[in-house]
């Protein structure tokens, strides 16, 4: 009997709550395992989880820093190993395997030996650094608070798209199959950027709130779009 192993991510705010589902294919079978602070965690509140190229999860906490798990015993990176911030909103991975960990204090690149870090001092347009992504082209995309910005070898460079994103918290950023990437904000609604133009859905649209945490493809011209509202 085959079981799929699954992790969910589920958005309250700024929080995203982690949960391990299992399904088998010839029976409805469930297991559940809890990472707590018991088990290594250095803190409870999970605000992000990444898988890295070399199977091994990365795991955000709110004011615990990063804990790396690989099966066995977590391994915690914090403020004092170098990391920016211990509240870590999110990670993603370059082609090299380079980590990037966006903080509430700034974005923290990690070599697999130490952290180097930006802030608004070195071009970032807000510390807080909600979303990290890297995108088909290998670029790294930052959602902050307060417009994106895009990392390009070692400089940091905020794009200035729209007066209304450009001063927003975008919570989430995301690509879909057509090669448009989307911009889930806190506020001002949701953002496609399409052949170079800019287009706002909000309220006005026919959303039930300005508030968009995330967005999903299904099917070629279809999308899932999760707001404070439903």
């Amino acid at each position: 009997m085959k079981t799929k192993h699954f992790i969910f991510l589920l958005r309250f705010g700024f929080f995203l709550v982690p949960l391990l589902w299992c399904s088998s294919l010839s029976a409805q079978t469930y297991f559940f395992e809890n990472f707590t602070v018991d088990k290594g965690l250095p803190q409870s509140q999970v605000l992000s989880v990444f898988q890295d190229a070399s199977g091994r999860l990365w795991i955000g906490t709110n004011q615990g820093g990063v804990a790396r798990y690989d099966g066995s015993t977590p391994e915690i990176f914090n403020e004092t190993n170098g990391l920016s911030n211990n509240v870590v909103y999110s990670i993603d991975q370059g082609d090299d395997g380079i980590l990037y960990i966006g903080t509430n204090k700034g974005l923290s690149v990690y070599d697999g030996k130490k952290f180097k870090n930006y802030t608004t001092e070195k071009g970032l347009s807000h510390n807080g650094v909600v979303k990290v992504l890297k995108d088909k082209k290998g670029k790294i995309l930052l959602g902050t608070g307060k417009g994106v910005c895009v990392l390009e070898g070692d400089t940091i460079i905020p794009l200035k798209l729209d007066s209304v994103l450009d001063n927003s918290t975008v919570f989430n950023i995301v690509e879909d199959s057509k090669g448009n990437t989307w911009f889930c904000t806190v506020q001002s609604g949701l953002f496609l950027f399409s052949g170079g133009k800019l287009k706002n859905y909000t309220t006005a649209n026919g959303f039930k709130s300005n508030y968009i945490y995330s967005i999903i493809q299904r099917g070629t011209n279809n999308y899932w779009i999760a707001t404070h509202e439903g």
